[in-house]
């Protein structure tokens, strides 16, 4: 006990100096009190009969930068003083009867996940902690905590390392098992600011100002073999002085007509619905919020209400499944203030309509979702006719008011043999890609469309049970209206024209993984080559490569961010334990 205390009043007087001094000495002790706090407390507080566990991850991302001016891969910090950046994660979890706790330690060292490889970031210290406890029904946890209510489209909190997102909410949260058909969810706190974190300015807790408040009630029934899942939820964001009057100074120096009365609090509810019968599923969700400031597209500030509605419907069977996803949104961005822009300051999470798409070049233009102004749909198809024999076709397409933003006409089909030791994939997919919009750089002559055409294979060998090899070839069309269909369009180049890909990958199961690939193109006459090699043994996984990387949009989950070029040695290492 007088550990615990002697800990706390450590901890006590550490966050004093941070508010005084903020020093980055004082924030590393302060993580460090902590760390030692939430390991002591399940040794001293727990049944020493049911011995407790430890688990954890760790990961870390590294990039060695070489100039090369031909794609781009220059004058930017990380090529002429940089030099290196890196990104680390180790996460320590430790679980004794009912209890959870864990806390993670972030670094970035000039890492170029936040500004698209424009500028580096630097930040070190505790990213997350965590306590859980259940007692009967009930289950509260405290710290920095991912959830999300139903789909996420009024409120959800979660990581994605790839896009730079790191948002959960530093608060706590309680759920209450009503009975076996109901459980009840609430939420309060901020959600954390990963640009803080990486500043010069950063504290021990890191979150934008605005409070966040939800609830959410789901059930589960079943009535003569029909599953009902229903759910309802509700959000309030409330914005803080000092964020109001950034607000309205941006609204008063607009002009008259424009100008408004912003309001403090956000008001957002979905009601939501999964009814599944036999080989049938129906998910139907509808949102709506409050007025709230938005910016529009020309980056001005408008007042809006705004909703959502959304629904899946899909039938499986034996051979056969198909499933159609529609989703119309109408000034549906919720942030924690609209000062934030891009991947910054995501309360809500709305899911795509698009194919996610694995092969390079299949996956070079993808769709963002558009939350201001979109109507989105997709048809997907999987056939197996026999066995060995599967066929996958896709039909996506999203349209604001005025124009077609994006179509993918997607089809591929996988020959499977058994007993023998090949496999082999042949497709194609054509996309209409609204480049003015997704990415606002307007074609020549004021082409906003991207139209392309690109086959696919890919082959892979079995040489024994533990050697393998794969082999993918794939070749993106640009103008493709113009060349395959005889359209009467101007020739000029779309983008950055079109590719030329292959990759060569040998495995030698379970530990070593070979790899060199190509991305060509053809109308820029320049190589983008990829050697990569990886070991793995049990959960530790060792990857090295030299690479050539074009610039472009990566997305994940229809979110997307720009990434610059790169060139140099790349390195990775994850762990589980």
């Amino acid at each position: 006990m007088r550990l615990i205390t002697s800990l706390l009043s450590l901890v006590s007087y550490e966050n004093n100096l941070l508010m005084h001094h903020n020093t980055r000495v004082t924030s590393v002790l302060a993580a460090i009190s902590l760390l030692c706090l939430l390991l002591y407390l399940p040794l001293s507080g727990q049944d020493q009969s049911s011995p407790g566990r430890f688990s954890g991850d760790i990961q870390f991302n590294g990039r060695v930068f070489a100039t090369d001016s031909a794609i781009g891969a220059a004058n930017t910090p990380f090529y002429d003083w940089a030099k290196s950046s890196s990104e680390s994660w180790l996460q320590l979890n430790y679980s004794q009867n009912s209890l959870e706790m864990g806390v993670r330690f972030d670094m970035y060292n000039n890492s170029d996940i936040f500004s698209g490889g424009v500028t580096e970031a630097n930040g070190i210290g505790i990213g997350r902690w965590f306590v859980k406890k259940r007692v009967d029904n009930f289950t509260f946890e405290g710290g920095y905590i991912y959830d999300q209510f139903g789909s996420g489209s009024i409120l959800r909190a979660y990581e994605a390392r790839a896009l730079g997102i790191d948002n959960p909410i530093v608060g706590v949260k309680g759920t209450y098992d009503l009975n076996e058909h109901i459980r009840l969810k609430g939420i309060a706190g901020k959600q954390k600011d990963v640009r803080s974190f990486i500043s010069k300015n950063r504290q021990f807790i890191n979150t934008y100002s605005p409070y966040i408040k939800g609830l959410n009630a789901e059930g589960n029934w079943s009535v003569n073999k029909i599953n009902f899942s229903p759910g309802l939820s509700f959000m309030n964001r409330t914005i803080d002085e000092e964020t109001m009057a950034t607000i309205a100074t941006e609204i008063n120096g607009q002009g008259i007509d424009t100008r408004f009365v912003p309001k403090y609090n956000l008001y957002a509810y979905s009601f939501y619905n999964t009814v599944n019968f036999k080989n049938w599923s129906l998910f139907l969700e509808y949102a709506g919020k409050s007025e709230d400031v938005l910016r529009d597209y020309d980056n001005s500030l408008y007042n809006s209400t705004g909703n959502m509605m959304y629904g899946t419907l899909s039938y499986s069977q034996k051979g056969f499944g198909i499933s159609l996803a529609v989703k119309k949104l109408n000034d549906f961005d919720i942030r924690t203030s609209p000062l934030e822009q891009l991947t910054s300051g995501l309360v809500n999470f709305l899911p795509p309509q698009m194919r996610q798409n694995s092969l390079r070049l299949v996956s070079r233009y993808n769709h963002a979702t558009q939350p201001l102004d979109e109507l989105s749909y997709m048809l997907d198809v999987v056939y197996t006719p026999k066995k060995g024999i599967t066929m996958t076709g896709t039909y996506a397409n999203a349209e604001n008011e005025d124009e077609l933003l994006f179509r993918e006409i997607y089809f591929d089909i996988e020959f499977k043999r058994p007993k023998k030791k090949w496999k082999i994939m042949m497709g194609l997919q054509l996309v209409d890609y609204n480049i003015a919009v997704l990415q606002a750089k307007p074609l020549e002559g004021d082409d906003r469309f991207v139209d392309t055409f690109t086959p696919f294979t890919e082959f892979t060998y079995k040489f024994t049970r533990r050697k393998s090899m794969r082999v993918e070839l794939q070749y993106l069309l640009t103008e493709r209206d113009r060349v395959l269909l005889g359209s009467d369009k101007e020739e000029h180049l779309q983008d950055l024209g079109d590719w030329a890909y292959a990759l060569v990958e040998f495995n030698f199961a379970p530990k070593y993984s070979i790899s060199i690939s190509d991305m060509y193109a053809i109308d820029g006459s320049e190589h983008y080559y990829d050697l990569s090699a990886s070991y793995t043994k049990g959960a530790n996984r060792f990857s090295i490569g030299w690479a050539k990387q074009v610039e472009g949009i990566i997305c994940t989950g229809g979110i997307c961010r720009p990434e610059s070029a790169f060139s140099g040695l790349k390195m990775g290492i994850s762990s589980t334990f």
